[in-house]
């Protein structure tokens, strides 16, 4: 049994169905799991000691969260020290044209912080423009124009490949334990 710890950051929903759906993975495993959401971290809270640790954030235009990344910086030796993965969310990352911009800003984040994650992957987001408060919506129908997605805010769009998250949630799983896991 191996020791997995996530921290997550996205604002829209989508980046924490993602981790859940990696959680549900790692828990039917029989891993121990902790979950930290990195822009609402709890009060007092610190790295625990894991065997593996994924960093799963969204893409919020063309940047991640000020507090993940604050937060990363800080914890570089324990990045450096623990074997890791990061997993990316965004909107761009759908548009096959466009998967490339996601994929560079997924390695400026890497490099800003000076980290070496075992496992990336980029993954695309969702469209739940039903869900979305007006001025959400309005922000996410102007992020799905740049990028050459829909835009009609009555409809639903899933764009995120669950066997992807899957084959990567088992790949987590080896890193953590050394030994292949099956999905």
């Amino acid at each position: 049994m191996a020791n997995v710890f996530i921290l997550w950051s996205g604002p829209w929903g989508q980046t924490r169905r993602v981790v859940q759906a990696i959680e549900q993975d790692v828990r039917r495993a029989g891993h121990r799991l902790e979950v930290v959401d990195a822009d609402n971290p709890p009060r007092g809270w610190i790295f625990s000691k894991a065997d593996a640790l994924l960093v799963v954030a969204a893409l919020e235009g063309d940047r991640y969260s000020e507090k993940l990344r604050r937060l990363l910086k800080q914890q570089t030796a324990r990045l450096a020290a623990t074997p890791s993965a990061f997993m990316s969310v965004s909107l761009p990352a759908a548009v096959p044209e466009k998967q490339e911009l996601a994929r560079k800003y997924m390695d400026g984040l890497i490099a800003e912080i000076g980290w070496q994650p075992a496992l990336q992957l980029s993954v695309a987001a969702a469209l739940r423009y039903p869900e979305y408060s007006f001025f959400l919506r309005r922000k996410m129908k102007r992020l799905a124009r740049e990028v050459g997605l829909p835009t009609d805010t009555s409809q639903m769009y899933e764009y995120t490949d669950w066997d992807q998250v899957r084959a990567f949630a088992a790949q987590l799983m080896e890193l953590a334990t050394g030994a292949p896991q099956h999905a």
